[in-house]
């Protein structure tokens, strides 16, 4: 299979069918048994049911997962279909607008189970970005200016909306890990990510000034040297695309943001639990705060 550079944004969505020798209700306790996924994945480590509930509409659930580009994460899914034993569907994180969705439906046929397996991505972007502010007006509002233009309009009749990962280092040795950790995460973006000859990050990184180390990260990757890849990433590529660092690091590049023309920032924020992720997510809003006061003090 091969990564094409759909978006978040469009839903792309894929679905596999497959019969089965065995009634709708048998088939039903193995596809509604979520502990079961683990087995079935090299990469979901371990489901378990939150609130002490079970199987049920709006239950919800928490599901570990590792991959060696990635490392490890969890995510919060939210049963948002329920109809034993035909329909099973879950959301990943916000039910409203979530990352993905996936759906399993049972039909009977000829003696045995029709199993329909359909999930979609997106419309929650998926947390990967190539934003460089400092090269964000020859690589995307030179363009978007020109667009407006034609069309009678300018930037101030939109919201310049752009998300990253926020993460606050205690200091100099947290931050080293931190980046160190997220290397191979952007080797992966800009080698595993399209074809050998289309990457959409690698593309938008070679733009802002990075094109050789693009280039070389792209084809170590493709040959199977992933350590070689991540070990091509700077501390300064990392850096420029996230919003990592120490509270001062992380002001100053919200400022940078501000002062470009981001009107609206989504944050990704870093935890390895939802009271971490909460946590940091509540330190970066102040910060916005702080800026917003200081521009309004100007």
């Amino acid at each position: 299979m091969e990564w094409t550079g759909a978006r978040y944004a469009d839903k792309p969505t894929v679905e596999v069918h497959t019969w089965i020798a065995a009634p709708p209700a048998q088939v039903w306790r193995l596809v509604s048994d979520i502990e079961l996924m683990p087995r079935m994945s090299s990469e979901l480590q371990s489901v378990e049911w939150l609130d002490g509930g079970g199987p049920a509409l709006g239950a919800r659930f928490v599901g570990r997962s590792k991959h060696e580009a990635f490392g490890e994460w969890a995510t919060t899914s939210h049963i948002v279909e329920w109809e034993p034993p035909k329909r099973l569907a879950w959301a990943v994180e916000d039910p409203q607008y979530p990352s993905a969705i996936w759906r399993f439906t049972l039909e009977p046929q000829d003696g045995g189970t029709v199993l329909r397996e359909w999930m979609q991505m997106g419309p929650a972007p998926s947390g990967l970005t190539s934003f460089v502010p400092e090269g964000a007006k020859e690589a995307y509002f030179d363009h978007l200016d020109r667009g407006l233009a034609n069309a009678g309009r300018t930037r101030a009749d939109l919201d310049i909306c752009q998300g990253a990962e926020v993460a606050f280092a205690e200091d100099e040795d947290d931050l080293r890990m931190m980046v160190a950790g997220r290397k191979k995460e952007l080797a992966f973006s800009l080698g595993g990510m399209g074809s050998a000859t289309t990457n959409f990050y690698n593309n938008a990184y070679s733009r802002q000034g990075w094109a050789e180390v693009a280039a070389e990260v792209r084809t170590r990757w493709q040959a199977g040297d992933r350590d070689g890849a991540a070990g091509l990433i700077t501390d300064e590529m990392v850096l420029a695309t996230t919003l990592i660092g120490t509270e001062d690091m992380v002001r100053e590049r919200l400022r940078v943001w501000r002062d470009v023309g981001v009107d609206t920032v989504r944050f990704y924020p870093a935890g390895e639990t939802l009271d971490a992720r909460l946590a940091t997510l509540g330190r970066a809003i102040d910060l916005v705060r702080d800026l917003d006061r200081d521009e309004v003090a100007r």
